[in-house]
């Protein structure tokens, strides 16, 4: 999210703008910052993530973040018929549970 950030607030720059304009007159070394700066931007800002890296560190942070959260829940519906004193948090969930479902 921090990259995709940067890379709007680079391509909304007038400053990059600029540069860009200035591209035919540009020195071979800056060519090709700017080609590549470009290639990074578009990669960030390209919001289909299938053409992204399988490698990609955001992708990963978020895949593991979702597989957390699941075994989190798993764990907890698993544990609340167990353990008896949580009986409450029990019935709780499940009105909560049932609210959401009447709500969408």
């Amino acid at each position: 999210m921090i990259c995709t950030r940067i890379s709007m607030n680079t391509f909304h720059s007038t400053d990059y703008w600029i540069h860009i304009a200035q591209y035919e007159t540009m020195s071979d070394t800056d060519k090709q910052y700017y080609i590549l700066k470009t290639r990074y931007i578009l990669y960030w800002l390209n919001a289909d993530r299938f053409y992204w890296k399988n490698g990609d560190l955001q992708n990963l942070a978020e895949a593991f973040f979702a597989m957390g959260n699941v075994v989190s829940i798993c764990r907890i519906c698993f544990l609340l018929p167990i353990i008896a004193f949580v009986g409450p948090l029990q019935v709780k969930t499940k009105i909560e549970n049932s609210k959401l479902c009447v709500n969408k």
